[in-house]
């Protein structure tokens, strides 16, 4: 009988959080607490996410952590926002952090490749989500995210002028230091 499989992610978690959750808090307020959006309270830099074998997830989380031991921590830079799929439809509201995460997955995926698993998905362009749409599984109505709200997010994604963002939401930059604690299995 084959083997059931398990879900996991590998995050990369911040040592300190603060600058992170200051910056949510601030832009929220600003944007004007809109409640199509839940603030993202667990602030981290997703790797890959992997489907295994059920008996395979020791052998795995093994594997992983002696892999990533000798790597870590990671110092992540932010470097601006990032609005997903689109500033027009923005479902999650995120920080942009360039980091060559490719360099984690790959050995990961032969790790996961080694245990009979499989990638489920190819690893996100680097990003620490603050905001997410809708309630959890469900679609955000577009239609409730109104235009002051979009306007709002363009301004601080591109530094437009109008409305005028406060500085320091404008292009957010500063690094902070990443540790891999474990793979998260649903």
């Amino acid at each position: 009988m084959p083997d059931s499989f398990v879900h996991g992610w590998l995050p990369l978690r911040f040592e300190d959080p603060s600058p992170i959750d200051e910056h949510r808090v601030r832009l929220y307020e600003w944007l004007g607490a809109p409640d199509v959006y839940r603030p993202e309270t667990d602030p981290h830099l997703s790797v890959v996410s992997v489907a295994v074998p059920a008996t395979s997830v020791d052998r795995l989380d093994r594997s992983v952590r002696a892999l990533l031991e000798g790597l870590a921590p990671w110092t992540i830079e932010i470097d601006g926002h990032r609005l997903w799929p689109s500033s027009r439809n923005p479902m999650v509201v995120a920080l942009d952090a360039p980091f060559p995460i490719d360099r984690l997955a790959s050995p990961i995926a032969d790790a996961v490749a080694t245990v009979g698993g499989r990638l489920r998905r190819a690893p996100p362009a680097p990003h620490v989500t603050m905001f997410l749409g809708g309630a959890r599984d469900d679609r955000l109505p577009w239609s409730r995210v109104d235009e002051r709200v979009r306007r709002r997010l363009r301004a601080v994604v591109s530094g437009a002028s109008a409305p005028e963002p406060p500085a320091e939401l404008v292009d957010p930059s500063f690094e902070l230091r990443a540790t891999f604690d474990g793979i998260e299995w649903a």
